[in-house]
């Protein structure tokens, strides 16, 4: 301690003087002042602030120029109402006008229209939907750039108007300037605006059951029809909401690809409708999302709302494009002649009014169009198609290769048409090729049937059918993940009927090796197939897995993918005993056979050939011997006609159903022969020794029964007794 007060003393006058800390000195006079020092001055401070105001103040001007201001609405009534209603309603119309701003864009200054969103659909009226809705909003209308209010600034609870205050009093120029009162009385809402100075002011009264989003729908309509923001008003107000709400319902099924919102936007164009049953432009929507519906019913919609357009208008050609479209859709879809008597007729009498003496037409559109026709008709010309003379009549084609080749020459055409340089742009192209290749690949599945059942099986264009698919597939695959469920969802499928083509003439070849390898490639491709975007395709995947595994004798995996097409409907798998499932068979409960039988219609109408024989099945044990006889009768004549593989246990399990019902077929059957040749405790072949047993008890050859009795493995015998007859 004395030392360091010895070292203190120590210390000098200069050293104290240097320990101490620094004082400011005072400024000399006439120094100059940093800029740094003005600015915290209390004139610098003021200046700042009158900076960044005219900087926020231009950035407002800005941020307004060209569009629709909504100020917050002035509320009046005689209840309490909550603060910021005003503000909050004008929020609501400025979104309700936006909506339309971006439903019914202005054209580009090239004076080319705006498309309203990126179709992403191969198939031509999907695609053609694009170029819907046309109606514009002007570009001279203050909605071009769209409609916007003027945000509070909140400090807690409390909301500071300061851009409204700001564009009030220095905006005074902006024109465009919506202003308006919300009176409240009693069950009554009032909504007055007007729009600029000297205007007069458009009043919208509601109930308050209809509700302040009525009032705001009405407003907006009142607005663009006052104002003429939309050219042409296309429709009645009263349908001009439906109509917008379905064509967003539309958009957004382009978008996500999901039933509900095409189901949404079919009832909206069809409320449209109700409210203007002369808006030209709903029908036309309308019939187009009907199009779009895999339903043959729904499709026979579109043809009548498209047909009712075909008179003349404006919309036209895009009525005679939908019209031929669903026409073509539907005789697809529906699959007999019906569609051809009703409806092949005018749609042809469109077609030839395209083509010029007899060439095929020039725009793209009509050329696929006619292309497609004639390809459609010439599927209708195979022999065994009741309604061939009638259609041959019609193309004036005896000869259906001329009618091939027609078709042909018009996707030829237009494949060259779409690669000139510059004609199409790059998006569409790639629309239009998808469309001509899955066409062709159709086409050329046509020509191999036909090549088939005339006994002439023609595998050289089998196979270009098979590769041009394989190269539709590759092509899809190298797409974007989210257009993939769009373009061509059902190729995979296609694929898979190219190698059953194939299968079949090997099959007659007396190739085995060779068929079951084609067999397998198109179970490979139906595995693909079953995850499709689109649940008709993956439905009938299953139900063609299920066909396949049973025509290779595999009962057991047949039955695992009749399970997972039949799971989710109601009554599944209640209806079957469930001790049979792992021998490969359903075996329907007696009390509730009706059900299963419902369950078989049902699968039966998809085209599962497994469905139709247990339908048949099902059918005789309820004592139907009719309707059953029915079903093997169109069965049997569907197989014999198949251009594609079915396989022999198929066969088989047919001819067993066939000897149940006809007395006369037994006589011809060795049972015990048969027996020996599906072998012993052959799980899958199960099923087939099932019919065998059926068989003996309906011959009473107890032997036989003895002897099956200690060869199936399969649970206690059903109920044989009919419960239930009547469904």
């Amino acid at each position: 301690m004395f030392s360091a007060i010895r070292k203190f003393g120590r210390l000098t006058r200069s050293s104290i003087i240097r320990m101490r800390p620094s004082l400011p000195m005072k400024k000399r006079p006439g120094s100059p002042q940093r800029w740094w020092q003005k600015l915290w001055s209390l004139r610098g401070a003021g200046f700042a602030i009158a900076v960044a105001g005219v900087v926020s103040i231009i950035q407002l001007l800005v941020a307004v120029h060209g569009k629709l201001v909504i100020l917050p609405f002035e509320v009046r009534s005689d209840q309490s109402t909550p603060a910021e209603l005003g503000a909050s309603f004008a929020q609501s119309l400025s979104v309700a006008l936006n909506e339309y701003r971006e439903l019914f864009p202005s054209k580009k200054p090239d004076d080319q229209r705006y498309v309203v969103t990126s179709k992403n659909y191969a198939d031509l009226i999907q695609f053609f939907m694009a170029k819907l809705p046309y109606v514009e909003i002007p570009r001279t209308s203050p909605l071009n750039k769209g409609a916007t209010v003027l945000e509070a600034i909140k400090l807690g609870p409390v909301s500071i108007p300061v851009s409204q205050l700001v564009f009030e009093n220095l905006a005074f120029f902006h024109e465009d300037t919506l202003r308006g009162s919300l009176e409240i009385w009693g069950n009554s809402l009032v909504a007055k605006f007007s729009l600029g100075g000297g205007e007069k002011t458009i009043a919208i009264s509601a109930s308050k059951e209809q509700g302040y989003q009525f009032l705001i729908r009405r407003a907006a309509v009142e607005l663009l029809q006052e104002k003429k923001w939309i050219e042409p008003m296309p429709m009645k107000l009263s349908a001009l909401p439906m109509f917008k709400d379905g064509l967003r319902n539309y958009l957004d099924f382009d978008t996500f690809a999901e039933d509900r919102f095409i189901e949404a936007a079919r009832e909206n164009y069809s409320a449209a409708l109700q409210a203007d049953s002369s808006a030209d432009l709903a029908r036309l929507h309308l019939g187009t999302a009907e199009y779009v519906s895999t339903e043959p019913a729904t499709i026979a919609k579109a043809i009548e709302n498209f047909s009712l357009l075909l008179g003349g208008g404006q919309y036209v050609r895009a009525a005679r494009i939908g019209y031929v479209a669903s026409v073509l859709r539907y005789i697809n879809r529906e699959g007999s002649c019906d569609g051809i008597y009703r409806y092949l007729l005018p749609a042809f009498q469109v077609v030839r009014s395209w083509q010029k003496s007899d060439e095929p037409p020039s725009e793209i559109d009509e050329l696929l169009l006619w292309s497609t026709a004639f390809r459609r008709a010439a599927s209708f010309l195979f022999p065994d198609k009741s309604c061939a003379t009638w259609v041959r009549s019609l193309v004036g084609e005896d000869d259906i290769a001329k009618v091939f080749g027609k078709a042909r020459a018009g996707y030829d055409k237009a494949l060259k048409q779409i690669a000139e340089p510059n004609r199409y742009a790059e998006g569409d192209v790639t629309r239009y090729r998808f469309y001509i290749l899955l066409n062709t690949k159709y086409l050329l599945d046509d020509m191999v049937d036909y090549s088939i059942l005339t006994k002439h099986p023609d595998s050289k264009v089998a196979n270009v059918a098979l590769e041009l698919g394989a190269e539709i597939q590759r092509q899809r695959d190298k797409l974007p993940v989210e257009r993939q469920r769009f373009f061509a969802p059902s190729i995979a499928g296609s694929v898979a009927d190219s190698y059953l083509r194939l299968a079949r003439i090997k099959e007659k070849e007396s190739d085995p090796a060779e068929t079951m390898r084609l067999v397998s490639a198109a179970v490979d491709q139906l595995r693909i197939a079953q995850r499709s975007s689109e649940p008709p395709t993956v439905q009938w995947a299953l139900f063609r897995l299920a066909d396949l595994e049973l025509g290779r004798a595999d009962a057991s995996a047949s039955l695992g993918w009749l399970m997972k097409a039949y799971n989710g409907l109601p009554s599944f798998p209640g209806a079957f005993d469930e001790s049979y499932f792992p021998f490969g068979m359903l075996i329907e409960k007696p009390a509730r056979r009706c059900e299963a039988i419902d369950l078989f219609k049902k699968g039966s109408a998809a085209g599962s050939v497994a469905s139709k024989l247990l339908l048949a099945d099902a059918l005789r044990r309820q004592g139907n011997g009719s309707a059953a006889l029915a079903v093997t009768v169109e069965l049997r004549a569907s197989i014999d006609s198949s251009t594609q593989w079915t396989g022999g246990a198929i066969g088989q399990k047919l001819s067993f159903l066939e000897a149940k019902l006809k007395p006369k077929n037994r006589k011809s059957l060795d049972l015990k022969a048969l027996l020996q040749q599906l072998g012993h405790h052959d799980a899958g072949k199960e099923f087939l020794k099932f019919d065998i047993f059926e068989l003996a008890e309906i011959a009473k050859d107890e032997k036989l029964l003895t002897t099956l009795k200690g060869e199936i493995l399969f649970p206690a015998y059903y109920q044989p007794k009919i419960v239930r007859r009547n469904c």
